[in-house]
């Protein structure tokens, strides 16, 4: 149970939430975060959460000039894991390179289910912050393991975007996700949806009652796999 704290400068990660849970975080101030190069490339969260976390839950917190992502639930290791029911929830996210909320696979066997994004304020994702546009998403959910992997049961609700590169975007999820309910302002891009795995009618992706509002494009459409209702 972290509350009340202030992380500033870390050089890789605010917060790491390792195979943890059940956990809180809570009314916490987390800036300036990562740009440290691991081998090939650079990196840092504010929070990230991983491997086998679950049941845990952050709310009320404020996120400002992150290289990577706000928070992060995400799962990368060679080896199988299950990441599920985290809650994320009433945060302000500004200034960050590549989300506000990632939820992401990044290796094949791995799976996450039940994560719960609602009621968040992400603004100037990929736009106007320290680090650059590395992605620049408000609110995502991608599988990058392929079939082996997936994610599914996440439902993005309620949530704001102001001029960020992409609102809201979906990736291969290869489970059926729900993005509902958001108001995505002076975006580029408000919905980027990419699919190149095919998937039953039961896996497709939810997009519903979402409003969009002075952006570029509403809807980009990528990949061969049209999936979504």
């Amino acid at each position: 149970y972290l509350e009340g704290i202030e992380v500033v400068g870390a050089t890789r990660q605010g917060i790491w939430l390792h195979n943890r849970g059940p956990f809180e975080v809570v009314d916490i101030v987390v800036r300036i975060i990562g740009g440290k190069r691991d081998t090939s490339f650079h990196l840092g969260n504010g929070i990230e959460i991983n491997r086998g976390s679950s049941g845990g839950i952050v709310r009320d917190s404020l996120f400002e000039d992150i290289f990577d992502s706000a928070i992060s639930p995400q799962v990368y290791d060679p080896s199988a894991y299950l990441l599920q029911g985290a809650t994320v929830k009433n945060n302000v996210m500004r200034r960050c390179g590549m989300g506000g909320v990632e939820v992401s696979s990044q290796t094949a066997d791995n799976a996450i289910t039940s994560v719960q994004v609602t009621h968040n304020y992400a603004e100037d994702i990929g736009m106007n912050n320290w680090s650059g546009d590395r992605g620049g998403t408000a609110y995502w959910s991608a599988n990058n393991g392929g079939t082996g992997s997936c994610i599914t049961g996440t439902f993005f609700g309620y949530n704001r975007a102001k001029r960020c590169k992409r609102g809201y975007l979906s990736g291969n999820s290869y489970g059926r996700n729900q993005c509902v309910g958001n108001f995505f302002e002076e975006c580029e891009r408000a919905f980027y949806t990419s699919k190149s795995i095919a998937a039953s009618k039961e896996q497709r992706d939810v997009i519903v009652g979402n409003i969009v509002k002075n952006c570029d494009v509403g809807h980009y459409q990528a990949g061969s796999q049209a999936q979504y209702t």
